[in-house]
């Protein structure tokens, strides 16, 4: 079979569904500039060569755009052999001027595309690479069009080179470009501008939900009645729930903004898992709900991650636990699988009795801003973004969230996350007080027990239970007959509606004195009365360090080993801590009067001098005329704001060599840029409003050795240490 029988073949294949994903224009075009090639470089017999010419001419013509073939001669000259027909539309020349005048077809080219497309022209046909350039021109009509040129070259014997090229009309190509670029400029600019607004609004917010916040807790502090405790309490409560909110806002706009970054840092994971039901212990209880934290054997104690966002996570689930459960039992359970390679999956669990949710819902639900009812008549508030940010959470730290429930029937939330495993001592533990002593459990439920028990693991305490007064007064007799009494008793409910305090009356009244310790276990706001106050108890939701201590401290005298001889006489859990007392000379940068007295006020209970400045200006002309220890800077303030005031006292401290005097960001931007803005700037550390006393004491508590006021008396402090 000939050369010239087999391109109807090619020309066909080129249409066949199984081609490379192109247009069909550019697949006809290839073929044409292969068929072209063939055509020009045969050695056939002059009528096979004519039927080939007649061929491509035929195809060239059913192209929307231009084919051509030119000749590009060893000494420059470019010259064109063909030019189809499409180029009268395309470029308002026929092809018989360009044939004859090359320039004719150049000359509609816009100025910067011919100032170097002959040198372009001629370095590639010395290379044979493939021509493929975008250009612009004005057509015939006078409006700008843009063109994509395909061509393949080809050395002839001559030492010339044959171009069989491909010229398209991009021009609606480059419009639908350039209006998807300005589509994303729009797009990026929206975004900008709602990510400013949200920081805004966050700002301001933030700085008055500092005054409430900090203004309540102040009045908390002082002498109320039960009234006036109570309304304060919901004040607080509702401040915290409205600041949860803009969190979650400032959380989705970050996501879509793609700002969200992570912190690495050695955490305690099980304190991580005790403060997330501390957080969520009182509205559990208000409901008369049981929450429970059993943290299984094996679990690592210190490991590597985001301890903020993984306590965020935590609350997020538990507290929805309790919010959709009516009656029953909230549960956070944790385990881990074998560590390898000093890594771990953890598992956790939040388990509760609650309302559950449909099969319908379960897909939308960890959506923004979608809830499993969002109905008007919903029973259930909240904006819908908990799940969603918990969802991204947890995938941005490499782990899953399954979702398991049925309506009515309750939900199981299933959260798997690798982390780093940094220690698996358990700090709290010390087997040696409790190995060996024999431990009664009293509870009649199951889950509670087994919550309890969870607490004493490790220790080699000797674990019994009782699910109701029958089998504990059962299991005490049969102590004392075996003459192997147990250590203690923890009683907690026996049936809804009673508590421990019922069976402790009757039980201690069998008990020999000094030999069986009853501890009770009772709700948290549990004050009692003049005639229990000898009790031994437990507040609920009970920590591992709690009942340790008390277990250490309340046992028998008898009973007790090497840890209660370092204590010896009393629980240290109800000893007072001595008033705090730092001595501190603090520089508060704030130009708000309210939160001023918050911070003053916060300030002067540890025990700390203040100076207030009221803007950056003010604050560094203070800075340098006087002697401080701290300095918490606002940085958003009039006349100099405090990231430019940082500025000025580290320039400050280098060019008068003075030592650094730490500074911390204490601000209502709760954006992680901020932090990166404010630390890049010269601060030291970052706390963001509205911050509690507690979180402003830790901070004053980790930069105070950097004092540079400290630093300068501390030769001072050691030569009167060291006289005689």
């Amino acid at each position: 079979m000939t050369a010239t029988a087999q391109r109807p073949a090619e020309v066909s294949a080129a249409c066949e569904p199984n081609a490379p994903m192109v247009t069909l224009r550019e697949r006809i075009g290839r073929q044409l500039i292969a068929l072209g090639q063939r055509i020009a470089g045969t050695n056939a017999a002059s009528a096979t060569a004519a039927t080939g010419n007649d061929r491509f001419a035929s195809l060239a013509s059913m192209i929307p755009g231009v084919v051509y073939q030119r000749i590009v001669k060893p000494d420059g000259d470019i010259r064109y052999t063909y030019m189809s027909e499409g180029a009268r539309e395309m470029f308002g020349v026929s092809p018989d001027e360009v044939v004859e005048d090359p320039e004719a077809l150049f000359r509609t080219y816009s100025e910067d595309y011919k100032a170097n497309f002959r040198q372009r022209l001629i370095a590639a046909s010395k290379t044979l690479n493939t021509w493929d350039v975008e250009a612009s021109l004005v057509g015939p009509d006078g409006q700008m069009r843009y063109t994509h040129a395909i061509a393949k070259p080809e050395r002839l014997r001559d030492g010339s080179v044959l171009w069989t090229g491909l010229i398209l009309d991009a021009t609606r190509i480059k419009q639908a470009e350039e209006k998807l670029k300005a589509a994303n400029r729009s797009v990026e600019a929206a975004n900008q501008a709602k990510s400013m607004f949200l920081a805004n609004m966050s700002h301001e917010i933030r700085t008055p939900m500092n005054g409430v916040l900090g203004m309540t807790d102040l009045l908390l502090k002082t002498d109320l009645d039960g009234r006036q405790q109570r309304l304060l309490s919901t004040l607080k409560h509702s401040a915290q729930t409205l600041l949860a909110i803009i969190n979650d806002v400032l959380d989705i706009s970050r996501i879509e903004a793609g700002r969200f970054e992570l912190e690495c840092e050695n955490f305690d994971l099980h304190r991580c898992l005790e403060d997330a039901i501390d957080l969520c212990a009182s509205a559990a209880y208000k409901k008369g709900l049981e929450i429970s934290l059993i943290a299984e054997g094996g679990l690592p104690v210190i490991v590597k991650g985001d301890v903020g966002r993984l306590r965020q996570v935590l609350i997020n689930l538990v507290g929805n636990a309790v919010k959709f459960t009516q009656a029953g039992e909230a549960t956070l359970r944790a385990y881990s699988g074998p560590i390898e390679n000093g890594r771990t999956t953890v598992t956790i669990e939040v388990i509760d009795t609650g309302i559950g949710i449909g099969a319908d819902a379960k897909e939308k639900l960890f959506a923004p801003f979608a809830q499993a009812d969002s109905s008007i008549s919903r029973r259930f508030g909240g904006t819908g973004l908990g799940l969603a940010i918990t969802r991204h959470l947890i995938t941005l730290m490499g782990g899953s969230v399954e979702l398991d429930s049925e309506l009515g029937r309750g939900t199981k939330v299933t959260v798997k996350l690798p982390l780093e495993v940094i220690s698996q001592r358990r700090a709290t533990v010390q087997a040696e007080p409790l190995s060996d002593q024999r431990i009664l459990i009293v509870d009649d439920r199951p889950r509670v027990r087994e919550t309890i028990a969870s607490k004493l693991h490790g220790t080699g305490a000797l674990l019994s239970f009782a699910g109701s007064e029958e089998e504990t007064v059962s299991a005490l007799r049969r102590a004392a007959l075996e003459k192997r009494p147990y250590s203690a008793v923890i009683l907690d409910r026996l049936q809804p509606g009673t508590d421990s305090l019922d069976l402790s009356e009757k039980l201690q009244a069998g008990l020999s004195p000094g030999q069986t310790t009853l501890i009770n276990v009772v709700s948290m706001n549990w004050r009692g009365t003049s005639e229990q106050s000898n009790l031994i108890t437990l507040s609920k939701p009970i920590r591992q360090s709690d009942i340790l201590s008390v277990l250490r401290h309340r046992l028998p005298l008898h009973q007790r080993k090497s840890a209660v001889q370092q204590d010896p006489a009393r629980d240290v859990s109800l000893v007072p801590s001595p008033a705090v007392n730092l001595r501190l000379k603090v520089l508060l940068a704030e130009d708000n009067p309210v939160n001023q007295e918050v911070a003053r006020e916060y300030l002067s209970g540890f025990g700390c001098s203040v100076t207030v400045a009221q803007d950056g200006a003010e604050a560094v002309e203070f800075l340098t005329r006087g002697s401080f220890d701290i300095v918490l800077m606002d940085c958003q303030m009039p006349v100099m704001d405090g990231l430019s005031a940082v500025r000025s006292l580290r320039e400050l401290e280098q060019r008068e060599q003075r030592p650094r005097m730490p500074v911390i960001a204490a601000t209502a931007n709760a954006y992680d840029s901020d932090r990166v803005d404010a630390l890049a700037a010269g601060m030291d550390d970052y706390l963001v409003k509205p911050f509690s006393d507690t979180a402003l004491l830790e901070m004053l508590e980790k930069w105070q050795e950097a004092s540079p006021r400290k630093a300068a008396n501390a030769p001072l402090r050691r030569a009167i240490k060291s006289k005689p």
